[in-house]
């Protein structure tokens, strides 16, 4: 409990430190909203916002309001230290302990159990058939799929996934992203999708599980499945702070118009 109220005061915070979206709010045919990779890990390239990301990408051209960068990259060496200190090697470990498919279960079954978030965020955005589509995946893969851990809805209904959130709510009804803004722990943001975060919190069902660490084991588990991801990232980067911001950012906004 006292590491969930830790995480929801940093997020407050953050939120304080952003501005009301009109005032850092920019025109661009792209600016993401969130994917909950925290410590920028993702289990696939179809969850990564950073694949084929480089430190000059931009989105049409447009520079990013990043207006606290005194913050942002020494939280950026936070997390990237948090990453290959703590991170990896607990990835690893698990990855030595515990075979591929079994670790494949257990990322099914934590994404089972968010259907909350996803589903709230599309009846807010109004997609119907979104809603039901990841209404029948939750009741088929939490009963055929042995409570999440096998993927039944996707292999034999083809019913597709859809990673909805409150930033993208937010970002759907109109509001920008404000300025950028990274998070301890949680990794790269944005002033609106950190106020999304708070919600996404409340809404997923891991936060209130009694089960300390949970949400920490989920990020454990899907960084065994990719654990070279971020490295590949860096190695690929002049300056990987612009990378991932810029990488982030466009993602999002791609998650917004899709």
């Amino acid at each position: 409990m006292r590491t969930k109220t830790t995480i929801l005061l940093w997020v407050l915070v953050c939120l304080g430190l952003s501005a009301s979206p009109a005032v850092f709010a920019f025109d661009t045919d792209h600016a993401p909203s969130g994917a909950k990779a925290p410590l920028l890990t993702a289990a696939s390239d179809a969850d990564d916002p950073f694949a084929g990301a480089d430190a000059t990408s931009a989105v049409s051209g447009t520079q990013f309001p990043d207006p606290i960068q005194g913050f942002n990259r020494p939280m950026f060496t936070f997390n990237d230290k948090l990453y290959y200190y703590v991170l990896k090697p607990a990835a690893k470990g698990l990855a030595f302990v515990l075979p591929e498919r079994p670790r494949v279960c257990l990322k099914n079954c934590f994404y089972n159990l968010s259907m909350p978030v996803r589903a709230a965020n599309c009846l807010f955005q109004l997609k119907g058939p979104e809603l039901g589509v990841e209404l029948w995946r939750f009741i088929i893969n939490s009963t055929a799929g042995i409570g999440g851990l096998f993927d039944p809805a996707g292999s034999f209904f083809y019913l597709p996934t859809y990673r909805e959130d409150t930033g993208q709510t937010f970002g759907a009804y109109g509001s920008g992203p404000g300025f950028y803004l990274t998070i301890p722990v949680l990794g790269p943001s944005s002033g609106r999708d950190a106020v999304g975060t708070v919600f996404d919190i409340a809404l997923d069902p891991l936060t209130w599980l009694p089960v300390p660490g949970l949400r920490f084991a989920e990020t454990i588990v899907k960084t065994s499945l990719n654990p070279d991801e971020y490295d590949k990232l860096k190695a690929a980067s002049l300056d990987p702070y612009v990378a991932i911001r810029d990488g982030y950012l466009e993602y999002r906004q791609e998650a917004i118009e899709r």
